[in-house]
């Protein structure tokens, strides 16, 4: 089982100058009647694939501004879990961003310029809210909540004698209960002390959300689950899922991990010491696939970007609400997968197409129905993403972080 990156990652979107007004799509579930005095608290981050200027939209201030300048082009971008602060990686180094958003009132996003790391081909990773990067055959780890005051990593994961070969994971913070890779084996570590090992050659990628994480190696997804023993510990499970399955991206919302590729998408969610999937149910037609997919951060909803300009939202909650369809009618001519980009907030997508130029925003409000916000919106001329993460100020979502027991 490969997962296959696409160039544009699951989590991108791109800026524009959104209509101060809303409207209603068509073939969308609802029209978008409400007041047009919303405070969204959301700004989108942007990197150029033959460039190194970084731009941030603000949905509030509707306007564009220059952040600043990665240290080389085709940056990807990589949020925190509390979605306030994202981490630009390149081929030679790491830059961290806040998006200011966790002040009040508000400032500017910025680059924490004391934070840069200088290092060719670095590997970092998300981990129960902490930025870890693999540094001399360490793990650093710097914590997002924290992250404007810092001076650098606020911990080093050394073990003597060990030389790491992907970042470490943060299984319980408070345990002192660690993930650590070297010798093609995934090790559990509590308080310095050896646990179990697994076999895990070759790890590349990992997506941790609370107590489970998805980590890939051995041409497989393997799964790592956290769970409280009899006597109230924490304990680490791991086993392998989606054997020979293809999976082309992943995202997080509320216990589960989604992933997807061309014709599915499946919710997995820790139970006990293993894992379940489940089916969501997305509407797909025999001429349909898969352009990408996402869950939002409380997994209310999930939408589908498929190849026919069209998008699909379920909703996942107990409202009963119909699955609602987006018709991207500006991009059907000129459509293609290899252009699309999405984003997810947590009562927002973001769909974009680089070909076309056009950003489509599909929001819900108040626990009503998914639908698009005013019309299709030109982007600027030329702009070809490389990478971009929606960081948002959402107070349930921090509210959630703080009480988190990693």
């Amino acid at each position: 089982m490969l997962i296959q990156w696409k160039r544009q990652a699951l989590f991108l979107a791109i800026t524009s100058l959104l209509l101060s007004a809303c409207g209603s799509d068509d073939n969308s579930s609802s029209s978008d009647d409400h007041g047009h005095e919303d405070e969204y608290g959301q700004r989108l981050v942007m990197t150029e694939l033959n460039g190194q200027d970084i731009s941030l939209y603000d949905r509030d201030e509707a306007s564009v501004s220059l952040v600043g300048q990665a240290n080389a082009a085709a940056g990807q971008l990589l949020k925190s879990d509390d979605g306030l602060s994202a981490a630009l990686i390149t081929s030679s180094g790491v830059q961290f961003i806040s998006s200011g958003l966790a002040t009040e009132p508000e400032t500017d996003a910025i680059f924490l310029d004391t934070l840069a790391v200088t290092l060719a081909d670095p590997q970092l990773i998300m981990t129960a809210n902490h930025f870890a990067l693999l540094q001399d055959g360490n793990t650093e780890f710097y914590p997002a909540e924290d992250l404007t005051d810092a001076t650098g990593p606020e911990e080093d994961l050394t073990l003597t004698g060990i030389t790491q070969t992907f970042p470490a994971l943060i299984l319980n913070e408070g345990e002192s209960l660690y993930a650590v890779f070297y010798d093609d084996q995934l090790h559990v570590y509590q308080d310095s002390v050896l646990q179990t090992s697994y076999n895990c050659s070759a790890p590349s990628a990992v997506m941790h959300n609370d107590a489970l994480a998805l980590i890939q190696c051995d041409g497989a997804l393997r799964y790592l689950v956290v769970d409280e023993d009899d006597s109230g510990s924490h304990v680490a499970y791991s086993g392998t899922t989606f054997t020979g399955e293809t999976v082309s991206g992943w995202s997080s919302g509320g216990e589960y991990i989604l992933l997807y590729n061309s014709d599915t998408v499946s919710l997995v969610y820790p139970h006990n010491d293993h894992t379940h999937s489940t089916d969501p149910g997305i509407s797909l037609t025999d001429d349909q696939s898969i352009c990408a997919a996402a869950i939002n951060y409380d997994a209310s909803a999930l939408i589908t970007v498929r190849d026919d300009a069209s998008a699909e939202v379920l909703d996942l909650t107990d409202n009963g609400l119909d699955p609602a369809t987006i018709s991207l009618s500006e991009a059907e001519a000129t459509f293609s997968c290899d252009d699309i980009q999405l984003a997810a907030g947590s009562a927002a997508f973001m769909i974009t197409d680089n070909s076309s130029g056009h950003l489509y925003t599909v929001d819900s409000h108040d626990g009503g129905a998914w639908h698009l916000h005013g019309s299709a919106l030109a982007l600027s001329s030329g702009i070809n993403v490389q990478s971009t993460v929606l960081l948002e100020a959402d107070d349930d979502q921090e509210s959630d972080d703080d009480e988190h027991d990693h």
